[in-house]
């Protein structure tokens, strides 16, 4: 399970560079109480996300997305918080968008990956950039602001 999570994070994290000894640790310890499918997902989310762009303070994010990922009952259809389903779903409803409109990973992402009070954030900026019109695709649109949001501010729980 460990060895699934961590390879999909290989390139992006270094022990003494960007995570410190005891943040792996504490990781590597969260991971070990995955299941292996939990774990990839966790894994796969993650390297892609670090992939993407530098996130402040790696070890520390890791550590609380995973906290939340073990945390998230079914980890294939993972239900958003009640104030974040409240927002997608009134922006779904004031721009027409349908139940697909988003993937279901990066709905994951926004659930797991992002603080719950910045994923709202997340969400009013998507918001704001859906009103600008020229044909935006949503779920690209939330997609890059996961991305910009966690390279800005990573694992802090706030909203711009």
């Amino acid at each position: 399970t460990r060895e699934t999570f961590f390879m999909k994070l290989e390139g992006a994290l270094e022990v003494g560079r960007n995570i410190d000894q005891e943040r792996f640790a504490s990781l590597a310890v969260l991971v070990g109480r995955m299941d292996a499918k939990r774990a990839d997902k966790a894994g796969r989310a993650c390297g892609r996300r670090l992939k993407r762009g530098a996130v402040p303070d790696p070890g520390a994010w890791l550590v609380q997305s995973c906290e939340r990922f073990l945390a998230a009952r079914d980890i294939r259809d993972v239900a958003p918080a009640p104030a974040l389903e409240r927002r997608l779903a009134a922006l779904c409803e004031d721009f027409g968008l349908g139940g697909s409109a988003f993937a279901s990973g990066t709905l994951r992402d926004l659930s797991l990956l992002v603080p719950p009070n910045a994923a709202l954030g997340v969400v009013d900026a998507l918001r704001a950039r859906l009103a600008q019109g020229g044909g935006v695709d949503a779920d690209e649109a939330l997609d890059d602001l996961i991305s910009e949001r966690l390279e800005s501010r990573g694992g802090r729980d706030d909203v711009d």
